[in-house]
């Protein structure tokens, strides 16, 4: 099922060009594309002849945003922006901005942030005009939500890298996430979007789609608080930055030194509240999913706890050493005898069993480390073991399964799927 609403459209960061570089500002959304309007006039419905319509207001739309781009808001941020990590033309060196060169700059983001959400706003009031029907205005008012949590949703970390060579991120699908192993990205996860994506029958679809209402309502709240929570904490961390390079004279060691003295502050204020609003954001998103799948058939339910389970814990099931693939292959070997396909089924379910096992053991273990680590802390350094000894079992369920894989195939079939040997697995 789609939810009876509008999809969660990705929105894409604002990119231009500067010489033969490619920067990239991760406060600033692209515009609503023609790729969003048709998902709008899906979502929504429509005939052939509003869908006309719809793409004359869209037009109308781009032109605004283009002005933004070219003499209003936005192209003023990309200018402080250029200006605010200038080079020396003789040395070649980045030179750091001033701290109040950082407050101009995150000024003026807010004021293009604030021009593109009143053009937004338009947009989807007309969109409502040309529409017909008692829920016309209820249908543009979730994609009027949709595109606001795709906006804010993409800046989800507080653990996004500074440094004055520009606001390059590393991201994944248009949002920035936390990277390591055993880092819940749940804040990054739009549960409405997960159900937008999923065939799912409700058993009370009134209820449930009271409580999808309520989380789109709810989430598009807590995700421009986290967003603004992560610019102030990034907006801090830039003028410690740049009042480190200053004061120290560009001395490395004493510009070090001087961060990390300084930086405490910073975590304990901003960065502590970009923390809190993570949680507020994780837990939201566990309350909805509670409330979401009691009200689903078992097999919904479990449909739609994977598939958050895959978007908040991508490391888990992101695994080299898993043996499904070589299951997988194996099966589809075209000279199988009977007894080969029967034994290599045989062993895939078992596989299969007790890996989701592990796995669902490994999920439940990370979502109970909300907090920073702490590894003077007894129970987190428990914690650290038993998610290692998880991982061994897992990797070592895996290594089992294709040693015993090896010996019900021949070694022509073996060589066919490009060997099995544990080394190998190990490496990929």
């Amino acid at each position: 099922m789609g939810g009876g609403g509008a999809a969660v459209v990705a929105t894409r960061t604002s990119v231009w060009q500067t010489g033969d570089d490619i920067d990239i500002d991760p406060f600033l959304p692209q515009p609503i594309s023609s790729t969003d309007i048709d998902e709008y006039a899906s979502r929504l419905g429509v005939s052939d002849d509003v869908r006309t319509i719809m793409a004359g207001l869209h037009s109308e739309y781009q032109e605004k945003f283009r002005l933004l781009e070219t003499e209003g808001a936005i192209k003023a941020v990309r200018e402080a922006e250029r200006r605010h990590h200038a080079m020396n033309s003789q040395t070649g060196e980045i030179l750091p901005p001033a701290p109040e060169q950082v407050d101009s700059l995150y000024a003026l983001r807010r004021q293009a942030l604030t021009a593109v959400e009143q053009l937004d706003a338009q947009f989807f009031t007309d969109l409502a005009l040309i529409l017909s029907g008692e829920d016309a205005e209820s249908k543009v008012n979730r994609l009027r939500l949709a595109r606001q949590r795709a906006m804010y949703s993409r800046n989800t970390d507080s653990n996004i890298n500074i440094g004055f060579g520009g606001p390059r991120q590393a991201q994944r699908g248009g949002r920035i996430f936390a990277g390591g192993f055993g880092e819940s990205n749940e804040a990054a996860v739009d549960v409405a979007l997960l159900v937008e994506n999923l065939d799912l029958t409700p058993t009370e679809p009134e209820a449930f789609h009271a409580a999808l209402h309520d989380y789109e309502q709810a989430a598009t709240t807590a995700y421009r608080e986290l967003f603004e929570a992560n610019m102030r904490m990034r907006q801090s961390m830039e003028k410690l930055m740049a009042r480190a390079r200053i004061e120290t004279r560009g001395d490395r060691e004493r510009t070090g030194q001087f961060q990390f003295n300084n930086m405490r502050s910073v975590m304990q204020n901003e960065g502590q509240a970009a923390r809190e609003m993570r949680r507020k954001v994780a837990s939201l998103n566990r309350d909805t999913l509670t409330r979401l799948t009691a009200l689903l058939p078992p097999e919904n339910a479990d449909a739609l706890r994977q598939a958050y389970n895959r978007k908040a814990y991508p490391e888990v099931y992101r695994d080299p050493r898993s043996a499904q693939p070589h299951l997988s292959a194996a099966l589809m070997l075209s000279d199988l005898a009977d007894q080969q396909l029967s034994q290599i089924q045989e062993l895939a379910l078992e596989f299969r069993s007790k890996y989701d096992e592990l796995t669902d053991q490994l999920v439940q273990l990370l979502a109970t480390n909300h907090e920073p680590p702490n590894f003077a802390d007894a129970s987190f350094r428990d914690w650290i073991r038993e998610r290692e000894r998880l991982e061994f079992d897992r990797n070592e369920l895996s290594d089992r399964t294709i040693a015993r894989l090896s010996t019900i195939l021949t070694e022509d079939q073996v060589q066919r799927l490009g060997g099995l040997s544990l080394e190998r697995t190990s490496q990929q």
